[in-house]
């Protein structure tokens, strides 16, 4: 009877071990993660990327190995959306208004004009009402690790100035052919034109344009000063570009909190050593295009540029809180 009830207990023991053994060595195996984004390997904002999953790795002994993948090589717009909405071990790097379906209100927060510098950008991308959008993100099962990626202004390049809503009116501009373009180029009351930017360079030599919205990277890397005896590039400011990191909420919960906490920390901190390093190339594309003739307008108050569009903001989910919180910043 003794014999038999040591037998048990050994047996119980055994099993207990072999359960902890096993709870251990699951435990110890790496959490594996793809980072996609359709932007290029050499691009600032990628690189920092990639030198942050490597810093992420080394932190957490490599039990979370974040695998960069880049220029759209695997899991990008719809693939990467049903890849993070799926809850996969993904983390798609873009513009939050891609998942504008599950958050409306992210659709907002990239309307035009809302930042007259990427310092407001930021501190509303730490703000209250921020805080409203990532509860709502949240509820849809979306995890937004960080916001705050800002790769440059677009602007506008044209055969005029352009530095008054008024100089918008009846310009015939070519713009993208997204809804967000073209509901801000009506409200501006220009003539747009959404078209393949393969037919930008001989619209502007022919006069069929007159402007093209664009980064300054394009207009310099395409040679657009090439295209009109006097080119001016306004600093219109209308949109800013920015990013940030998305996956699934479930997905994201399952990791261990002091690994999110490295991967946030990581990640935010790679976004601000690309934003510096963006800025740079953004005013060196400035000063190319100021070399090859083009006249450069700064607009000092951009203020009559958003109440021209603040209809177009405020018919938007939250518009009218968003408008309200980035004004509180910028006071």
């Amino acid at each position: 009877m003794r014999t038999r009830k040591f037998l048990c207990m050994f047996l119980a023991l055994c099993m207990v071990f072999s359960l902890c053994c096993a709870s251990a060595f699951a435990k110890e195996k790496p959490i594996e993660i793809k980072l996609t984004t359709t932007n290029a390997a050499a691009n600032p904002e990628v690189v920092e990327m990639i030198a942050a999953a490597d810093i992420i790795r080394e932190r957490t002994d490599g039990m979370v190995d974040i695998q960069v993948y880049t220029d759209g090589q695997m899991l990008v717009y719809a693939e990467g959306i049903e890849a993070v909405m799926s809850n996969s071990g993904v983390i798609y790097f873009t513009a939050c208004n891609l998942f504008s379906d599950y958050v409306p209100e992210f659709t907002t927060v990239y309307m035009p004009y809302l930042f007259s510098d990427t310092e407001i950008a930021t501190a509303f991308f730490k703000s209250d009402v921020w805080n409203q959008i990532l509860d709502k993100a949240h509820a849809a099962g979306l995890h937004v690790i960080s916001n705050n990626i800002f790769t440059g202004y677009r602007h506008t390049f044209a055969n005029r100035p352009v530095t008054d809503p008024a100089d918008f009116e009846g310009l015939t501009i070519r713009i993208p052919d997204s809804t967000l373009y073209i509901e801000t180029f009506k409200a501006l009351k220009t003539n747009y034109q959404p078209m393949a930017f393969s037919e930008v360079y001989s619209g502007l030599q022919t006069g069929m344009l007159d402007a093209v919205e664009a980064t300054a990277a394009t207009a310099a890397n395409y040679s657009l000063f090439e295209t009109m005896d006097q080119p001016y590039y306004s600093l219109t400011k209308h949109i800013l570009d920015n990013g940030g990191y998305f996956v699934g909420y479930d997905f994201w919960m399952s990791i261990p909190e002091e690994y999110r906490a490295i991967i946030e920390e990581e990640l935010y901190a790679a976004a601000e050593r690309g934003n510096v390093a963006n800025a740079e190339l953004e005013a060196g594309f400035i000063q190319t295009l100021k070399d090859n003739g083009v006249e450069i307008l700064e607009i000092a108050d951009l203020t009559p540029f958003q109440a021209a569009v603040a209809d177009l903001v405020t018919s938007q989910p939250m518009g009218a809180e968003v408008l309200a919180q980035i004004a509180e910043l910028a006071a």
